[in-house]
């Protein structure tokens, strides 16, 4: 958390996809394999990693929280 800087739900995300990643492995493979990280990705928890109010979606990033408005249009059906 300290080298990377991360907030302390980032870090929770973190673990929590490496221990699915290895899971999967175990799961679904005959031997074993490495498993590789690519790409960042990170999980995100409602109402902490990321909400959305009446006019504005927010997400928790290492830079800070960001606040965007966005459009609803068309999207009552969902």
């Amino acid at each position: 958390r300290e080298k990377f800087g991360l907030k302390s739900q980032m870090a929770q995300s973190v673990l929590k996809t490496v221990i699915a990643r290895y899971k999967t492995i175990l799961e679904n493979q005959n031997e074993w394999i490495k498993p590789l990280f690519k790409k960042p990705q990170y999980d995100l928890v409602w109402n902490r990693d990321y909400s959305l109010t009446q006019n504005r979606f927010s997400i928790n990033t290492l830079n800070g929280r960001v606040k965007l408005s966005y459009f609803a249009d068309g999207m009552s059906k969902y």
